[in-house]
């Protein structure tokens, strides 16, 4: 998309170029969650970046100048969706935001479903992952990719998604 990579340092450096109060998406780059993605003021980011690298407590989860983190310009998103996948195929769908409102809603849309599969079969991290979609001015776009061991059910058939798990798993032996 729109975003770039760039160290802490240089988002502070670009962020304190900005307008105090225009917005940014802001996410680490790597798969560390030292923080969740955020919309945030400049200023205030530029800020908690500097925090963040002078903490001393932060163990595993610290930020150094040179982490790397995303920064883009916000997008509007009108729903949002988490998907199980194993062996690279799609197993199961649930909305969980819609016009920024939780909701947890299974998805059956053949259409959106075909559409996640599309996005799987692009590229993935891993065979067995999940991945979350934004639907962004009439698009489905990745948003990001997780491990299944430590992502949340929404509406998920929980059943289906671990007896694919179970058959992927007897087919690697």
């Amino acid at each position: 998309n729109d975003g770039s990579i760039v160290t802490i340092d240089k988002a502070i450096r670009i962020l304190k170029a900005c307008p105090d109060k225009e917005e940014w998406f802001v996410r680490p780059n790597l798969d560390l969650k030292q923080f969740t993605g955020m919309v945030i003021e400049a200023k205030e980011c530029a800020d908690w970046f500097v925090d963040a690298i002078e903490c001393d407590s932060s163990g595993s989860y610290k930020m150094t100048p040179d982490t790397e983190v995303v920064l883009a310009i916000p997008q509007t998103i009108q729903a949002e969706w988490r998907w199980f996948i194993v062996g690279g195929k799609v197993i199961n769908g649930s909305m969980y935001r819609l016009r920024g409102r939780l909701i947890k809603e299974r998805e059956i849309d053949p259409f959106v479903i075909k559409d996640a599969q599309k996005l799987a079969s692009g590229w993935l991290p891993n065979e067995c992952c999940v991945m979350d979609t934004a639907l962004v001015d009439g698009r489905l776009k990745v948003v990001e990719f997780n491990c299944i061991n430590s992502s949340g059910f929404y509406d998920h058939d929980v059943d289906i998604i671990f007896e694919e798990l179970y058959k992927y798993s007897i087919e690697l032996e």
